[in-house]
């Protein structure tokens, strides 16, 4: 939930930033600043939310496919657990 307020947020920004700029193109004020590096910047912060929710989403799997993986294999010790007691 975090990170759609945050890139809504910086969704925003860069929409301001790109319609300010262009008014300050017109008028003859620091375009530079509105229409290259504010929506550089909140570009930039986008791409950092989306690298790491994926980051975040690949742990997540990767902990979760160990976690799948000890409880089957522990599933497994105690199956041949219960039949090497049974047959002795």
């Amino acid at each position: 939930m975090r990170n759609i307020i945050t890139a809504f947020g910086i969704g925003m920004g860069l929409a301001v930033s790109a319609l300010a700029g262009e008014e300050d193109l017109r008028s003859g004020g620091p375009w530079i600043l509105t229409l290259v590096v504010f929506p550089a910047c909140a570009l930039l912060s986008l791409v950092f939310i989306l690298r790491d929710y994926r980051r975040r989403t690949s742990a997540e799997e990767r902990r979760s496919d160990c976690a799948g993986k000890e409880s089957s294999d522990s599933t497994a010790r105690a199956t041949e657990h219960d039949s090497a007691s049974s047959t002795a």
